[in-house]
């Protein structure tokens, strides 16, 4: 369809020209408002967020960054399912208690570095010992001494601080989980543990990545593989803890043939820092790289479930 101004009176061709004006400063408008953008900066005791690039200035602070994200999610959830949204991290460090948890309904929100600048989210929280009795320094209250009741274990083992020992300890645990697709699930899981002295000098650290994969090819057949790494370091003078350094991955592919009944193949292997001294008997020795086999496995199992 064409439309000839020439042949149409004047006042009838400005309502013309004004109608397609508005209706396509409307339709600009449908299509850019599908797309939210929030930035996000380190606050003490949470993180200041806003839609300013100066959230620290132009926004509010909430909780952590799991607030933010649950702050994306409302936006996008009043535009529509197919609407995107960024969340622009400003420099810093982000600490988080708890893991950030990303479903399928985020897929469409971006969280990245604001420009060149690098964001750190760090997990876990510092504690510190004083007279044999752990606890932490709580800002909130003037940096007051809070004792700590629960336990603080180090590589599966109970770690009891000596009566007046200046000793600091960290933990934490960071977990993110993708769903790119209804099939496909991806956990990442990193656990830190470390001891120092009062003068922030090694006691012995423990690092442990693991990453986890899930697909479902149909309902009855599904693989699962998962890829560990790990590392403790240590200062010989301070620490007995073994310097173990190594990795491993795990694969299982499960076909249920009902619910009663599946059957499983799966392969692991694991590598370890080891290697074997000469001598009567021989002996293991620590080296630097986890290269020596230590458990290789292929097995096929069935599991049949009886009813009595």
């Amino acid at each position: 369809m064409f439309l000839n101004f020439n042949q149409l009176p004047m006042l009838a061709a400005r309502r013309v020209v004004t109608g397609l004006v508005i209706a396509g400063y409307l339709f600009s408008i449908s299509v850019e408002a599908k797309e939210v953008v929030f930035y996000a900066a380190p606050a003490t005791n949470g993180v200041w967020f806003g839609s300013s690039p100066r959230p620290f200035t132009d926004g509010g602070k909430v909780g952590g960054l799991p607030a933010v994200i649950e702050a994306a999610r409302a936006a996008r959830s009043k535009l529509g399912p197919d609407s995107q949204a960024t969340i622009y991290l400003r420099g810093g460090t982000y600490e988080s208690s708890a893991p950030l948890v990303l479903t399928p309904e985020d897929s469409g929100l971006t969280i990245a570095a604001y420009r060149k600048e690098k964001p750190v989210i760090s997990g876990g929280r510092k504690i510190m010992f004083r007279d044999g009795e752990a606890g932490v320094l709580d800002p909130e209250s003037g940096f007051a001494w809070l004792p700590l009741e629960e336990e603080i274990v180090f590589d599966n083992t109970l770690f009891i601080p000596p009566v007046g020992s200046k000793n600091r300890a960290v933990q934490g645990e960071l977990g993110l989980t993708f769903r790119p697709a209804p099939p496909l699930r991806i956990d990442h899981t990193f656990l830190y543990e470390r001891l120092s002295t009062r003068a922030h000098a090694l006691v012995f650290a423990d690092r442990i990545l693991r990453e986890k994969v899930n697909y479902q090819f149909t309902r009855e057949l599904s693989l699962r593989a998962i890829v560990d790494y790990a590392l403790v370091t240590r200062d010989s003078t301070r620490s007995r803890v073994d310097p173990e350094h190594r990795w491993s991955i795990d694969l299982l592919l499960t076909y249920l043939v009902n619910p009663g009944t599946a059957l499983y193949l799966g392969f692991r292997d694991g590598y370890e820092n080891l290697a074997i001294l000469p001598g009567t008997p021989p002996a293991l020795y620590r080296t630097e790289d986890p290269t020596t086999p230590v458990g290789r496995q292929l097995f096929l199992k069935l599991s049949y479930l009886m009813q009595f």
